[in-house]
C-alpha cells in the first residue's frame, strides 16, 4: 500500500515532535510496510521553512529518499479547481491551494493521506482517504 505524507507530518517529524502521525511515519519508514510518497509541493513547503542551507540540504536529502510525486500539473490543476467548486457548492471553502492540489492528487491516484492538518477533513466525503490513527 502507498501513503502520501503531507508537510504537516514531515515538519513535526523533523522538529522531533512526537505526534501520533509522526510515530506512525517513523514506523513505516523503518518497516517499509507501506510505500511512502510525498510531493514536489510538500518538498517546497518543508524546505522554505529551513533556517539554514545545511538544514535545507539535510531535509531535502531525507525527502528525496522517498518517492516524490509531481503534483501541480495541468490535469491536476483542472481536477483541483473542479473539486474546489464542488466544495464551494456545499458551503466549504478550502483556503490553501497546495492542500487542495494534494487532496485532488490523492483522490485521483487512490492514495491514502497521512496528515495533521484539519483542512483535509472536509474532503473525505469527496473520496479522500485519510489515514486513521485511532
Amino acid at each position: 500500500m502507498s501513503v502520501f505524507v503531507d508537510s504537516s507530518v514531515w515538519i513535526n517529524h523533523f522538529r522531533g515532535t512526537q505526534t501520533q502521525a509522526v510515530r506512525w511515519l517513523r514506523q513505516i519508514l523503518e518497516t517499509q510496510e507501506w510505500s511512502v510518497i510525498t510531493g514536489d509541493l510538500v518538498l517546497m513547503e518543508v524546505l522554505r521553512g529551513c533556517r539554514s542551507e545545511a538544514q535545507a540540504l539535510k531535509f531535502e536529502s531525507a525527502l528525496l529518499a522517498v518517492d516524490v510525486a509531481q503534483i501541480a500539473g495541468l490535469d491536476e490543476s483542472i481536477r483541483a479547481a473542479a473539486l474546489y467548486r464542488k466544495l464551494r457548492a456545499q458551503g466549504i471553502t478550502m483556503s490553501k491551494a497546495v492542500d487542495l492540489l494534494i487532496a485532488s492528487w490523492c483522490i485521483h491516484e487512490g492514495v491514502s493521506l497521512l496528515q495533521e492538518d484539519k483542512d483535509f477533513l472536509p474532503l473525505a466525503p469527496f473520496g479522500l482517504r485519510l489515514v486513521s490513527l485511532s
